[in-house]
């Protein structure tokens, strides 16, 4: 094990593989230094549209879908509408797994994971298959409802872990 800095934040870290002959590889601390290292800013602090911030947006469009199906499914629940509260449940859990598929799919593209992010990614998953197994085992469809709050937790915290570099900001040169 080396230990080599992040290219966009300064963090040091250890990676597996000898680092003195990659050197000319950047290494990164998380997915999050990875993609604000790959979008360029000018001088004025402007920004081009790329890659890496539509895959940001689009994964945080899918993440306030994902609580606004939940809150819907409650307001509706508390109006005694069962059958469209229990649609809403439904459509939340899937937003929380293509929210799970959208960041597993960033750390794929970016190549910055190691593993304690593919570990997170599984408790991430778990979370979400335990909630749907329960769903599915207590009855059929639209009477069984997916618990909400288990897979929005395991989703922000997925997130954050995901993204914790974009709290250190970039290094000082």
């Amino acid at each position: 094990m080396q230990t080599v800095t992040c290219a966009y934040c300064g963090l040091p870290f250890k990676t597996r593989g000898n680092a003195n002959a990659r050197m000319e590889q950047t290494h990164f601390c998380c997915t999050g230094c990875a993609m604000l290292a790959r979008v360029p800013v000018d001088e004025k602090g402007q920004f081009p549209v790329n890659a890496q911030l539509v895959s940001m947006l689009a994964t945080g469009f899918l993440y306030f879908n994902q609580l606004l199906f939940w809150l819907l499914a409650v307001l509706l629940a508390m109006q005694d509408k069962a059958g469209a509260s229990a649609r809403f449940y439904w459509l939340c859990a899937g937003a929380a797994l293509v929210t799970w598929a959208a960041i597993a799919f960033i750390q794929w593209r970016e190549r910055a994971a190691r593993a304690a992010d593919f570990v997170a990614l599984a408790i991430a998953l778990a979370a979400h298959a335990w909630v749907l197994a329960g769903a599915l085992l207590a009855g059929a469809g639209a009477t069984a409802l997916p618990r909400a709050w288990p897979p929005a937790i395991a989703n922000a915290a997925l997130i954050a872990w995901t993204m914790r570099g974009i709290m250190r900001g970039r290094k000082k040169k």
